[in-house]
């Protein structure tokens, strides 16, 4: 009989509630929040007791052993990304890191000046960063930014998770393809001539 679990399923309930319950203390006034994240928190129970059940994976020696080497591949891979500035990050890191410092320094709706000196409040998807940058003004940015590369390596994983619990089987190759399918945007440059050099 194959072995089932609700414990992905709801991983990936409160993975994905946790930014909305985050963002509605941080930006909208009590009372309006503290309703609004009682309701969050209800249907997050809700969400968990009708969670269906996934397959899950046999706790035996080969499985022990493939899942600690997914694990290290997941980690070297957000390792090598760039994300939490542990290593060299491309330009697309720049402005991203602002937004992030912003979210740990500044008061909650963060607000800047615009050009003309009006008071503009920040307008982004920022729902991946918001439980590291609790993390941030709770114990400091750098300690922020170590919590980036935790929260992506369990998004991976969840992900990964999924893949594998849909055809029932623990496998490497689905993670390989999720590596290397992430950079395929350079063969849409390559097709369109694009000089490969320019591309940061």
């Amino acid at each position: 009989m194959e072995k089932e679990t609700k414990l992905g399923v709801g991983a990936a309930y409160i993975y994905l509630m946790l930014p909305f319950i985050i963002f509605t203390l941080g930006w909208l006034r009590l009372y309006l929040a503290i309703p609004i994240v009682i309701i969050l928190i209800l249907c997050l129970w809700k969400m968990l007791q009708r969670a269906p059940k996934l397959w899950r994976p046999e706790m035996n020696r080969d499985n022990i052993e493939k899942m600690l080497i997914i694990l290290g591949i997941i980690c070297l891979w957000v390792y090598l990304s760039g994300i939490g500035q542990l290593v060299f990050q491309n330009t697309d890191h720049t402005a991203r890191n602002g937004i992030f410092n912003m979210l740990v320094e500044y008061d909650w709706p963060v607000y800047g000046t615009a050009k003309d000196g009006s008071s503009v409040g920040l307008i982004y998807y920022i729902g991946y960063w918001l439980p590291s940058a609790v993390i941030g003004k709770l114990f400091g940015l750098r300690v922020g930014y170590w919590s980036q590369d935790i929260w992506a390596v369990a998004g991976i994983l969840l992900v990964y998770y999924f893949i594998c619990a849909h055809a029932k089987k623990l496998e490497i190759w689905p993670l390989i393809v999720m590596i290397l399918f992430s950079g395929l945007d350079y063969a849409g440059y390559y097709l369109l001539g694009t000089d490969m050099s320019s591309i940061s």
